[in-house]
């Protein structure tokens, strides 16, 4: 015989509880009575989901603690395993004094006629579920049960406690064994107890949010952005922008609250005044490019704005009048437009915004034709230490130009302090090139740099020569000078009889000896040269006796 499936053996168990307690239907306070479909058993109107402390409690559906609490009475109820000792232990638990809230009999047929008050058809968390006494799937006596979770308005799952039988978690739906009613003593109602509301203002680009709306218990929101009290397909986040079709026209949401087990609530937020045109915000600031100067390109950059989309036009400016025409994006400067400072008006549109005009900031004032040098001047004076350089700029164009700025330089390092018409030279410029930078300058015209040449400064030094002679040897002594120059680590050569010597000058002298020399008189000559000096050579026709060696 094929093994009984879990469905058709819970069924069996609950017929078999049903059957063995209808002998206590006239001494019991309640008792439900509900035959399950047999075939099939998903599709039945009333079907249990567990029964028995340890076995719901095992699969998460809890008694409250009702185990342990179930052999106290009340509500002056009976104590024990029966369904209104056990509503009423719920809703003492739900903070409900233990006192009976009404006077007369405590059957459960009684419960909703005598607070029919707070009794409705609504099932709701926390509700008592009620059954009139005689409604189908209650006894006589009526029956009540604690409403667990909400699924739908036609779908209910319950906990209960029957007399002579277990506690259990039953599923009910509407097509039968319904409540005949549902007591609120203390359930949760799911409500909303502040109105939720648009945050910011109804412009066009502007983010607006729904949100301060509170419920109780909290559940989860979920929006629909209505225009003039309609839906507006797929707006339905927390954020919403309005665009530029839906300028004069009102916004709300509604804003709709779910919770698992309860019925979900919707309210609507008030309207807000009629949507206007958006403004258009700068991102980046319009500039005018290049160098402001005659037959000089410029170039606009309209800067950046949001949202995206928008169109610019341009105005060119001098001296804040409008330059007839100059509507692009370049302009190049005349000679008219010498001295005066240039802007551009940047006009910004974008449908469903407020246009918006930029001026860029000014450029200028504009400089005129460079100044030209027709004939070029030069550097006078000597260039020896101490004495004193001259510049001379030439023939300018126009003829009102003139130097306004000088900078002298050595090697082509600028000289601190050298910054006039005239220059003293020193020793430091001694074997260096020395050069001016002058600034020409005229009214309306640019301004140019002009490098003039002076040349090397150079000196001549002076120089001394001794020869000895000795024993088949001659000593030679150079001294060599000038003023302010050093010439120590410089090579001196000396020459006789063909012999070179290259002798390093130290502390200005110069010191070499012939030796091995035969007897009789020798010519010495010596050779200077020195890149910070003019090269020179110089002969020194000694002759020098080199006497024989003693036997």
């Amino acid at each position: 015989m094929p093994q009984k499936s879990h469905a058709h053996q819970n069924i069996t168990r609950v017929t078999r509880l049903v059957a063995g307690s209808v002998a206590l239907l006239l001494s019991a306070l309640c008792l439900q009575v509900v035959v399950p479909k047999l075939s099939p058993p998903a599709s039945a109107s009333s079907s249990l989901l567990c029964v028995g402390f340890s076995s719901c409690g095992s699969q998460g559906m809890k008694n409250a603690g009702y185990h342990e609490h179930w052999g106290h009475m009340y509500w002056r109820m009976y104590s024990g395993r029966n369904c209104v000792n056990y509503a009423a232990y719920r809703m003492v638990q739900a903070g409900m004094p233990d006192v009976r809230p009404w006077s007369g009999s405590g059957n459960a047929t009684n419960w909703g006629r005598a607070m029919s008050s707070i009794t409705d058809h609504t099932p709701v968390v926390g509700s008592i579920a009620w059954w009139r006494g005689g409604a189908q799937g209650a006894s006589s006596l009526g029956h009540v049960a604690y409403v667990e979770r909400v699924v739908s308005s036609s779908e209910i799952i319950v906990s209960e406690s029957n007399w002579g039988s277990d506690f259990d978690w039953r599923r009910i739906t509407k097509d039968s064994y319904w409540p005949t009613g549902f007591i609120h003593f203390r359930d949760r109602a799911f409500k909303n107890i502040v109105r939720p509301k648009i945050v910011g203002t109804p412009k066009v680009g502007v983010h607006l949010t729904v949100g301060g709306g509170k419920w109780q218990p909290a559940g989860k929101p979920s929006y629909q952005w209505l225009q003039d009290g309609k839906p507006i397909p797929g707006q339905t986040g927390q954020h919403f922008m309005p665009i530029r079709t839906q300028i004069g026209h009102r916004l709300s949401v509604r804003v709709t609250a779910s919770r698992p087990n309860y019925q979900s609530t919707s309210v609507v937020t008030a309207q807000t005044a009629p949507v206007v045109p958006g403004d258009l915000t700068m991102t980046a600031e319009p500039s005018i490019g290049g160098t402001p100067e005659v037959g000089h390109e410029l170039t606009v950059d309209p800067g950046t704005y949001s949202p995206s989309g928008y169109r610019t036009t341009v105005q060119w400016y001098a001296d804040g009048q409008p330059l007839q025409g100059q509507t692009g994006a370049t302009y190049t400067p005349t000679q008219d437009d010498a001295g005066k400072t240039i802007t551009v008006k940047v006009h910004v549109t974008r449908m469903g915004h407020n246009p918006r005009d930029v001026t860029t900031d000014a450029v200028g004032p504009v400089i005129g034709t460079p100044v030209k040098v027709v004939k070029k001047g030069d550097v006078t004076g000597a260039l020896r230490p101490g004495r004193v350089l001259h510049v001379d700029p030439g023939r300018l164009s126009p003829a009102s130009a003139k130097p306004v700025s000088y900078q002298w330089r050595r090697n082509g390092v600028p000289i601190p302090g050298a910054t006039h018409a005239t220059y003293r030279t020193t020793t430091a410029d001694v074997g260096r090139k020395i050069t001016v930078m002058v600034r020409l300058a005229a009214s309306r015209h640019k301004s140019i740099s002009e490098k003039y040449t002076g040349g090397s400064v150079r000196v001549f030094p002076r120089m001394t020569v001794k020869a000895d002679g000795g024993t088949n040897r001659i000593a030679v002594t150079v001294r060599v000078w000038a003023p302010g120059v050093g010439f120590d680590g410089t090579l001196v050569r000396v020459m006789s009889d063909k012999r070179v010597h290259w002798v390093r000058v130290v502390d200005g002298v110069a010191r070499t000896t012939y030796r091995h020399m035969d007897a009789g008189k020798r010519r010495v000559r010596v050779t200077f040269d020195n890149a910070m000096v003019v090269p020179r050579t110089i002969q020194v026709p000694t002759h020098v006796s080199a006497r024989h060696a003693r036997n």
